[in-house]
């Protein structure tokens, strides 16, 4: 049986409920519901009091909405799949805005690589941690790139990113065995530019140590800013 009230404003409190802090507001604020019998009853709420309070839930640190985007697992252990998820929180950009569930498989001593809608991440490069977490944001940024890029951004970015071409033909390797080397290519470029502009932080792997390196060819600031204007865009026809 419902007997519960609230007790927001009552000068005393029934068994077993502790009594809360006194703060004095004015105006007062009214809890917005209470508990009545079984029922639920509406209260109003003070339009100045309800916007300070979103206000501050909003200033709050870690008071942030999650932006780890629609993950599905495939494989790995629990920890591994946190890591996923925490390189995919600590980043700046909201994951959110891919338009389709990515699935994530994990496999010991996998190829990091990404296809459009699936991820494959080392298992034992997870089982490092934080030191893994900007790999896991450059593959993500492929499928950014396989969502939101149009042929004609590629050409662009390519000019400006550098690299020889924006996606392999064949296998990529490193010179001088004929292969394309990883740094040639203007995906691969990107994805390191963009984990980098959205988590800049010296523990991300793909920290630019000189002007040649991959992530190196835009500034952080611009970068971004030339990402939101992709998304405000929308997604790439299908």
């Amino acid at each position: 049986m419902c007997r519960g009230r609230s007790v927001a404003g009552s000068d005393g409190s029934g068994p077993g409920v502790l009594e809360p802090l006194e703060v004095r507001l004015h105006p007062p604020i009214q809890p917005y519901f209470s508990v009545e019998g079984c029922g639920i009853v509406p209260r109003p709420v003070h339009v100045r009091t309800a916007f300070l309070a979103l206000l501050v839930l909003l200033l709050l640190p870690g008071a942030a909405f999650a932006r780890g985007g629609k993950v599905s697992f495939v494989g790995g252990t629990p920890d591994e799949q946190r890591q996923v998820t925490d390189a995919l929180q600590v980043s700046a950009f909201d994951w959110n805005a891919l338009p389709a569930v990515v699935d994530v498989h994990i496999v010991p001593g996998a190829d990091s690589h990404a296809l459009p809608g699936d991820v494959y991440l080392d298992a034992n490069l997870l089982d490092a941690g934080p030191l893994s977490w900007g790999v896991v944001q450059h593959e993500f940024a492929h499928e950014f790139d396989f969502y939101f890029l149009h042929a004609t951004d590629h050409t662009t970015l390519l000019q400006t990113l550098g690299g020889l071409a924006w996606f392999a033909n064949g296998p990529v390797g490193t010179a001088p065995d004929g292969q394309v080397v990883h740094e040639q290519l203007g995906s691969e470029r990107f994805a390191s530019t963009f984990a980098w502009a959205f988590w800049p932080s010296a523990a991300n792997v793909l920290k630019p140590k000189s002007k040649r390196d991959e992530a190196a060819a835009m500034a952080p600031a611009r970068f971004r800013s030339l990402i939101a204007s992709i998304v405000a865009r929308g997604a790439a026809p299908a």
